[in-house]
């Protein structure tokens, strides 16, 4: 997805660069709900997204709609089918409440529209299929919107607490430090660690061990040490604002930290 640039979007779902109209046209005349249906069985009986709409916005079948918006996230996401076309459809789905949600942060930045399309597609690329069975749409929504009080408010937490970096921005030496601290290489004949190796096996054991996603790793191994006209195009050429990346980078960071003992525990 390209987020267009407009001087007034009415709503975060003006952002996503396709019409619910044409993508409706796209989409059915490709049978596209076809394809998705022969993984996701929730998917499997409906005829077109017209009338997966009517259902999800109907409020009748609640757990009907919950295995829909699951269906959708884990055919959009990275980590699962990676169609982008899904993402597009469960943007258009949420119009109505990531526009209330911009109506209500509204004060906080004149780009509001697009910081939310922004959070929004990169949660949804993002989302861990792995790790939630329920309430999907629900916890995209809370999710966006602490991302993009993230990005505006960095100072404070949703509850008003303030927020305690843990790590540096100099991730190819401070998170090797971090992950050596303690003594990994204590005991060690082979001299110093080469920080630079350190941190290339620490991202595998990442992938390897699922704390982070492929895309999560190539991010910062792309972004961390580049220089910021290098980050905002790498931004525009992902079709999100500068500020979800290095949000994201963070997030991935924090996951990274916080799994240093279990890394420490495989490599000692």
């Amino acid at each position: 997805m390209r987020l267009t640039e407009g001087p007034n979007p009415m709503s975060p779902t003006d952002c996503l660069g396709a019409t619910w109209t044409d993508l409706v046209a796209r989409l059915d005349a490709e049978k596209t709900l076809v394809r998705w249906g022969l993984a996701e069985p929730a998917l499997a009986d409906l005829a077109s997204l017209c009338e997966l709409a009517a259902i999800v916005h109907g409020g009748r079948q609640l757990e009907r709609t919950d295995r829909i918006f699951g269906a959708l996230l884990r055919t959009a996401a990275v980590a699962g089918g990676g169609d982008q076309d899904a993402g597009l459809v469960i943007g258009h789905l949420l119009s109505n409440a990531t526009r209330k949600m911009a109506i209500r942060l509204r004060d906080l930045s004149a780009d509001i529209d697009a910081l939310i399309a922004s959070a929004l597609w990169v949660e949804i690329r993002a989302f861990r299929w792995r790790h939630r069975q329920r309430g999907y749409a629900k916890g995209l929504l809370l999710d966006t919107r602490t991302a993009v009080l993230g990005d505006l408010c960095p100072e404070r937490t949703a509850d008003g607490a303030r927020v305690v970096s843990l790590l540096s921005p100099g991730m190819a030496v401070t998170l090797a430090d971090d992950l050596l601290e303690g003594g990994v290489s204590e005991g060690l004949d082979a001299g110093p660690v080469d920080d630079e190796q350190e941190l290339q096996d620490v991202l595998a054991w990442a992938l390897r061990s699922g704390v982070l996603p492929a895309e999560d790793i190539a991010l910062l191994v792309e972004l961390e040490l580049a220089s910021v006209d290098h980050r905002r195009a790498s931004a525009a050429a992902r079709g999100v604002h500068e500020r979800t990346l290095r949000r994201r980078c963070n997030r991935a960071k924090t996951r990274l930290y916080e799994a240093r003992l279990a890394y420490l525990e495989q490599a000692a």
